[in-house]
């Protein structure tokens, strides 16, 4: 193995020159086709089928989590107008489901924290995709469209943990 490797390294520029075979792509074609044949796989559509497990996995987690957050208050959760820091009060009211959640059972308080993650949680911080020649109106609001919806989310999450720890 290691004087094949010495062959390789020495003509590498003639293996990198010399050019393959006429029809070396038909015959490997032709090969993958009988190999796909003879064991009945085939890569992509493995992966796709995976894929499409993983989505819809993640669909019914989805509906299975955020149902009864739905459900569980029809009335809306106002959001302050004009509050300077919108980050402030979600982690606020995220430390307070924090503490309830740990009145709840392991299956129930990991969907709980789940969720709550997703609400809170940005991979890239909201302000810091706005562009910098944003007058300061536009971006409070934006930032309150942005950030409102996450703050009612937490909140109707605290009441779906409220519902359940008086259950």
């Amino acid at each position: 193995m290691k004087d094949l490797n010495e062959i390789i390294e020495k003509g590498r520029d003639e293996f990198e020159r010399e050019m393959l075979p006429a029809g070396h792509k038909e015959r490997f074609l032709s090969k993958l086709n009988n190999y796909k044949a003879i064991t009945g796989r085939d890569e992509n559509r493995i992966n796709l089928k995976r894929a499409s497990y993983y989505l819809v996995a993640a669909s019914v987690l989805a509906f299975l989590v955020f149902t009864p957050i739905y459900f569980t208050s029809n009335d809306d959760a106002e959001c302050p107008d004009g509050l300077a820091d919108y980050k402030t009060l979600l982690k606020e009211k995220s430390a307070d489901i924090y503490l309830m959640a740990d009145k709840l059972d392991s299956g129930e308080k990991e969907m709980v924290m789940n969720t709550l993650t997703e609400l809170v949680n940005e991979s890239v911080p909201f302000e810091s995709q706005l562009p910098a020649e944003m007058d300061e109106s536009e971006r409070s609001q934006l930032k309150q469209q942005y950030y409102c919806p996450k703050i009612q989310g937490v909140e109707k999450l605290g009441k779906y943990i409220a519902q359940l720890i008086n259950n």
